[in-house]
């Protein structure tokens, strides 16, 4: 839901939806926190998951926001990448260290306080531009989502899915397939404008992107 989250702040303003997206972290949080069952556990987790798609687009943009291109850009930039850095890697250490001494409820509940926090500092964010009167592209992001969410579980769905792993990735080739065909032919203001991909610095970071998160994830 990256895509959607990036254009959603877009039209309704950044400060907005980084609310929006934050708050519905925290409440994600909060449910699984407090999870009495295994379904009500994943529902949250996945509803994390699309607070956090909405949330992400948006910090990078309210930040570039108040800095022309130049150098001050590029130190926000940079602090911005190595504050991200550094937070994946801490979060594994204090989420084991709380799963150790406390209990797995606390990778989730300690979210809640920080949230608020971030919740309550939003209004010292700048608004920014809106778009109101441009169109949601509404069947690209439904087929992005679906196809790149039936393409990951055709790729780490558990042993017991492996009769549906097939199905599932033959589905991710239709949706992405027809995602590709709709952008390019089809939106009015299309969610990924296939012109965004053909300069080379786009593409060669995007395919660097692919090869760090391929080689490096597993790490963790």
């Amino acid at each position: 839901m990256l895509l959607l989250g990036g254009r959603l702040a877009d039209l309704y303003g950044h400060r907005r939806i980084f609310a929006i997206g934050l708050a519905l972290f925290t409440v994600a949080s909060l449910a699984g926190g407090l999870a009495t069952s295994p379904g009500l556990l994943i529902a949250a987790r996945a509803s994390q998951g699309m607070g956090a798609a909405v949330l992400a687009p948006a910090t990078l943009t309210i930040l570039t926001t108040p800095f022309p291109e130049g150098p001050r850009r590029t130190r926000a930039i940079a602090v911005w990448t190595a504050v991200s850095l550094a937070g994946g890697t801490a979060g594994n250490l204090i989420g084991g260290a709380l799963t150790e001494y406390l209990s797995w409820r606390w990778i989730l509940l300690i979210n809640v306080p920080i949230g608020l926090a971030c919740l309550a500092a939003t209004r010292a964010l700048p608004i920014g531009p809106t778009r109101r009167g441009q169109r949601l592209d509404v069947p690209g992001a439904l087929l992005a989502t679906g196809g790149l969410a039936m393409l990951a579980y055709s790729l780490s769905g558990p042993p017991a899915a492996a009769l549906t792993v097939p199905l599932t990735a033959a589905a991710a080739t239709v949706l992405l397939g027809l995602f590709v065909l709709v952008e390019a032919c089809l939106a009015r203001a299309p969610l990924l404008p296939p012109r965004l991909l053909r300069p080379r610095p786009i593409w060669l970071g995007n395919l660097a992107m692919l090869l760090a998160g391929a080689g490096l994830n597993p790490m963790w």
